[in-house]
């Protein structure tokens, strides 16, 4: 019993540590010129950008990461693809997502937010999901 239950707890922190994380999550906003801007009548396009961080207890091959930014007024954008995900037995949508190949290796990658008609002056939340984790949050203000 004593054996089963050390196996138990062995296993525990291995499905623990095998969850992936993230860092330097952040956002930039680009004028029509593809120049960063924070005028919200001038925005074209968001870039979230954020690094997958080493982790080799993680499942290797494909993951999908997703985006999802909500607006001052609180409701998510949508940029019209569509994309939805379920995190923790919930269905959730996203703004935007992308497609890596995850080899256990620390991976850097940008995500654009296209295809929104317009942007207003606030704050906007910016959250990363994969199917296993929450990798974290940002917040981007527009004028």
């Amino acid at each position: 019993q004593n054996l089963t239950k050390q196996v138990e707890d062995l296993s525990g922190r291995v499905s623990a540590g095998s969850v992936l994380k993230a860092r330097g999550l952040n956002a930039i906003a680009f004028n029509s010129a593809d120049k960063a801007s924070d005028k919200s009548s001038k925005i074209v396009r968001l870039l979230v950008n954020l690094s997958l961080v080493e982790n080799e207890l993680a499942e290797r091959g494909s993951i999908r990461v997703y985006i999802r930014v909500t607006g001052p007024d609180g409701n998510l954008l949508q940029d019209g693809s569509g994309a939805s995900f379920n995190y923790n037995g919930q269905a959730m949508n996203a703004t935007a997502s992308r497609e890596i190949d995850y080899e256990g290796h620390e991976v850097d990658l940008g995500i654009y937010v296209n295809n929104i008609p317009s942007y207003s002056p606030g704050i906007y939340q910016i959250q990363a999901f994969t199917e296993q984790s929450a990798l974290g949050a940002c917040e981007l203000l527009l004028r």
